[in-house]
């Protein structure tokens, strides 16, 4: 079977994080066959007009094109020329793909905007079917970029995409039912996010820790809500002293300003943006996790906590409830600090009641590569049978 991975998102040397989630999913499939990725991503910088980059890992081949975009200095000119730039480029991408390797039996977009106007183009020039997995938290209205608020032609363009998939995979149920509720009536099965559980497992320190550790990994943006952990933190300080929090992700200076007027900065350790496997060894050495996010779909650090055994504290939002319980954390409501608090407070009275090997079995039995990628495969396999 040939796969084409049309993703919209991806790691890349102008964001070497954008959808690394997507490049999991693409290295757990290659496990059982070989994966073909073709992502184009706009890049100011680039020299040529367009430069493409080629990688093969094992079964993984990505190509890469970074465009420069063409400049008018009129912005809603700008924004269609660039949109153009990235339509041609893709489609001529392609185009030499099947030229050289012939039609490939499917396409697998990754978040349905931009990357699924090619596999559109596909389904209608050569028959190629699609499916989508999406990623993205904006068919959530409590989003602060989300899909009611863009233009008509991004709506238009989005819907047209998914009613026209064969069938969606969203990583979580609840972000299923909002887009079949609102977009498209199409057949959905969740595929969650996936885990590098050959990093991220229960290896816990020789030496327990003299403190209580909490560790918050995110890009510490608005959707993350980490002012709020600040606060409801220097808070349980005041009443508990034995503790600190690790905080992963590139923090800004006003956030670090923050925790210096909450006088909390000698109980934090910022880490700033670390590298994959990097986060797994913060996780290992922590005691649990806490997420306060104001809206969410399925996070990686959460899957990735508990497949090193944390306990996490996660607010009730997205998919988060789909897979936090009482056997592996706790959820409060967000926005509510006092709630995270007495959180907090109780995950450190009770500590002992969470079994941390359980946690990290249960998760890597639901969120690894060899788990993934065979669900995928899977459905590969039925959705051709289907159509023959």
């Amino acid at each position: 079977m040939k796969l084409l991975w049309l993703p919209s998102w991806y790691p890349n040397k102008t964001d070497p994080f954008a959808g690394d989630f997507i490049q999991r999913h693409a290295r757990a499939v290659a496990a059982y066959q070989p994966v073909q990725v073709i992502f184009i991503v706009k890049d100011e910088k680039c020299v040529n007009r367009v430069h493409i980059e080629q990688t093969a890992t094992g079964n993984l081949h990505e190509t890469i094109a970074y465009y420069r975009p063409l400049k008018t200095h009129i912005a809603p000119v700008d924004k269609l020329i660039s949109f153009l730039q990235y339509r041609l480029t893709a489609r001529k991408l392609v185009t030499t793909y099947i030229k050289e390797n012939g039609k490939p039996a499917l396409a697998h977009v990754h978040v349905a905007l931009w990357a699924g106007i090619t596999a559109l183009w596909l389904k209608r020039r050569y028959r190629i079917p699609y499916l989508v997995t999406e990623h993205w938290t904006g068919y959530d209205k409590s989003s602060e970029d989300n899909v009611y608020t863009r233009d008509f032609f991004f709506r238009r363009c989005i819907r047209k995409v998914l009613q026209n998939a064969e069938m969606l995979l969203p990583v979580s149920n609840h972000l299923g039912k909002l887009i079949t509720g609102s977009f498209a009536n199409i057949p959905f099965r969740v595929v969650p996010n996936v885990v590098d559980t050959s990093r991220f497992t229960f290896n816990p320190p020789a030496v327990q820790p003299p403190v209580y550790r909490f560790i918050h990994v995110s890009a510490l943006n608005y959707q993350k809500n980490p002012e709020a952990i600040l606060r409801v933190f220097a808070k349980l300080i005041s009443r508990i002293t034995n503790t600190e929090l690790v905080m992963v992700g590139p923090a800004t200076p006003q956030l670090v300003l923050l925790a210096e007027q909450l006088k909390i900065e000698s109980r934090i350790r910022w880490t700033s943006a670390i590298a994959y496997e990097a986060v797994a060894l913060e996780d290992q050495q922590a005691s649990s996790m806490v997420m306060f996010s104001r809206y969410e779909n399925l996070p990686c650090a959460i899957l990735e906590g508990l497949c090193c055994g944390l306990p996490v504290i996660a607010t009730r939002t997205g998919g988060i409830p789909e897979i936090i319980n009482d056997s592996n954390g706790l959820l409060v409501e967000s926005g509510n600090e006092k709630e995270l608090l007495e959180a907090m407070l109780f995950m450190i009275e009770k500590d002992q009641q969470y079994d941390r090997n359980l946690i990290s079995k249960k998760a890597s039995a639901q969120f690894s590569y060899a788990v993934a990628g065979k669900q995928l495969e899977d459905i590969y396999q039925n959705l051709l049978r289907d159509s023959t």
